[in-house]
């Protein structure tokens, strides 16, 4: 017991010794550098240039795949940098949803033509093999970095959007409340996961809620749509669709990874006498700063929902436009939660793109003005923000780490051997 006790004393006083020294290092660099970036301050330079991706996957569908990816991965010529891999990915992605929205407007049509699906479920196996490749790449070439992993999953985040509007369209439930609920569990599911790493510092998935089994259920649903149809799915059976049975059936899953997380977050949080939960103490700030973390994302979720329960027809007639809006602040916000991680620093409690919610809201309750100018604007107004941090967030991590985004920088070693050659 005295010993248990002593122990327990010398891991507190380490800890809080770490914590001043961390403490008076950033007050020191605040002090004797300007500071012209957005995003990145200068006391979080260290942390990017001293951090190091740790992740777990315990995905039995990611073991069978391994050797594939493997292989893919070999094939990438060394030139190519991981980011291109990833974005030429993402891209394949917001191919497949603008050729089905292109035929199917505003998810409202109950006969879209099946190759479309079949493209979709191709392109969504081939960013699926981009995305798990491009880390690969990565530490074949000697150019894993920080911002690798700010692209891949930020990028990660975007493409649930999009492939979740593309399956609602594929399961035949178009624009209907059922897809409302989809996205809206869909994003509170992958803010989750976002979250716990960013309070433990480790990106775990488990046997059965990994991105891989995901996707490949979502592929064999696009290719059974691209057979049969998508009406296949409102065949009924004990006066239940296939198709909100697949619903219930995800979304009871889906509470479970909630409910799992959360609990392990606030354990691991709540968790102060152990070195491993240094970060999750004195840089996330415990308990209370990992629920303030959560806080924007949400009262994002609060926000739009209300929005979709007071203005349901509005949102049905123009539902592309209104759950983009939605779709954007979830993956900003995870975006942002991915940053301070790799940065070891605190999340804001608020951010600006998150502005068009409760003046949408408002203007439901009050016609204010024209709602769907008022959506119009709202869009813009959120990609505008989107693109800001994504622009200014990417440049400042290449000039604080001496990178490229998308140009492979040979490491220092190699170069120092090349100049050995010509002498």
């Amino acid at each position: 017991m005295v010993n248990n006790s002593s122990e327990e004393k010398e891991a507190i006083h380490e800890t809080v010794k770490a914590g001043l020294e961390e403490i008076q290092r950033r007050s020191s660099i605040l002090s004797s550098e300007e500071n012209n970036n957005k995003y990145i301050s200068p006391w979080m330079i260290d942390s990017l240039k001293n951090y190091k991706y740790k992740s777990g996957d315990n995905s039995i569908m990611s073991y069978y795949l391994q050797s594939y990816w493997e292989y893919c991965a070999k094939l990438v010529p060394k030139q190519i940098a991981p980011n291109t891999i990833t974005v030429l990915g993402f891209l394949g992605i917001l191919l497949g949803f603008g050729l089905l929205i292109i035929n199917n407007p505003n998810l409202e049509s109950n006969h879209v033509n099946g190759i479309f699906y079949f493209l979709n479920g191709i392109l969504l196996f081939y960013y699926q093999t981009m995305d798990a490749i491009d880390g690969k790449h990565a530490r074949n070439t000697k150019n894993s970095s920080p911002l690798g992993e700010l692209v891949d999953h930020g990028l990660d985040a975007l493409v649930g959007y999009f492939q979740i509007i593309v399956l609602m369209s594929g399961l035949n439930l178009n624009n209907s409340f059922y897809s409302l609920i989809v996205i809206i569990i869909y994003y509170i599911t992958s803010f989750i996961m976002i979250w716990n790493a960013y309070v433990t510092d480790l990106l775990v998935f488990g046997k059965y809620d990994s991105p891989t089994e995901v996707i490949l259920l979502a592929i064999g649903i696009l290719f059974i749509s691209s057979i049969f149809g998508q009406e296949i799915w409102s065949f009924k059976i004990f006066n239940f669709s296939f198709n909100h049975l697949a619903i219930i059936i995800g979304t009871i899953l889906s509470i479970s990874v909630i409910f799992n997380n959360i609990k392990l977050v606030l354990k691991y949080a709540h968790h102060s006498n152990s070195k491993r939960s240094y970060r999750a103490k004195f840089i996330v700030g415990g308990v209370l700063g990992s629920l303030k973390a959560a806080f924007p994302f949400l009262l994002t979720v609060l926000l739009f929902s209300l929005y979709c329960y007071f203005n349901y027809l509005f949102i049905s007639n123009y539902f592309i436009l209104n759950t983009l809006i939605y779709g954007l602040i979830g993956s900003y916000i995870q975006t942002r939660l991915i940053l301070a991680r790799v940065c070891n620093t605190t999340s804001p409690i608020l951010y600006w793109i998150m502005l068009p919610l409760p003046i949408l809201l408002l203007n439901g309750f009050y016609g204010l003005m024209n709602p769907l100018v008022l959506v119009f604007i709202s869009n813009i107004y959120v990609i505008v923000c989107y693109v800001h941090f994504v622009y200014y967030a990417v440049n400042e991590i290449c000039k604080a780490l001496d990178i490229y985004c998308f140009k492979v920088k040979a490491p220092l070693i190699e170069n120092v051997t090349n100049v050995n050659k010509l002498n």
